[in-house]
């Protein structure tokens, strides 16, 4: 077995922790991290495929009440400016929408749907990942574009499973979805 660095804090070596699901997991002792090594992460191409599988569209009422509940917590934080990025909006940028319709300037971006940042690059007083940071593929990269994107003061908004003890991430159901590459507690 290689040595596996952590994606997000970069120590080394992280520690196998078994096998499930068809794919290794690799924990970091340092920030708490499981992970998925990148040499297997499925294609691009089938990510697509599993995300068009869900019913994540404005028909599928237990999709819409979901993200109400997300709505409504964002309603809660007080912030004078209400300039919303949704980070990994999906194809139709359901919650984008909602938001929307609740005053806020928001915009979708989904590089895996061609829904591109503006350019020149704005910075936003919210940014959310809303069940998308266990599917980052250059997780400190792209947390960095993150943090790049959050004005002074913003607020990152992140909503994920977390899990409960290292040993049982192996056959956890969160991690059965196979574009699940990251998984975090509260650590």
């Amino acid at each position: 077995m290689k040595m596996e660095s952590c994606p997000l804090c970069l120590f080394a070596p992280c520690k196998h922790i078994g096998q499930g699901f068809g794919r290794n997991y690799y924990h970091c002792p340092q920030c708490e991290l499981v992970h998925v090594p990148r040499s297997e992460h499925v294609s691009k191409e089938r990510e697509q495929q599993e995300y068009d599988l869900h019913e994540n569209n404005e028909s599928s009422q237990s999709y819409c009440r979901y993200l109400g509940i997300v709505a409504n917590e964002i309603d809660s934080i007080e912030l004078e400016k209400r300039k919303v990025l949704d980070f990994g909006s999906c194809k139709e940028f359901v919650l984008t929408k909602i938001l929307r319709q609740r005053g806020y300037d928001c915009t979708p971006y989904d590089p895996l749907y061609d829904l591109p940042l503006p350019t020149p690059r704005a910075t936003y007083d919210i940014v959310v990942l809303c069940e998308v940071i266990e599917h980052l593929r250059k997780l400190r990269q792209e947390l960095d574009l993150v943090k790049s994107l959050l004005r002074a003061g913003g607020i990152l908004y992140l909503r994920t499973q977390f899990y409960g003890q290292v040993k049982e991430v192996k056959s956890w159901w969160y991690a059965n979805d196979v574009t699940h590459i990251n998984f975090f507690n509260e650590a």
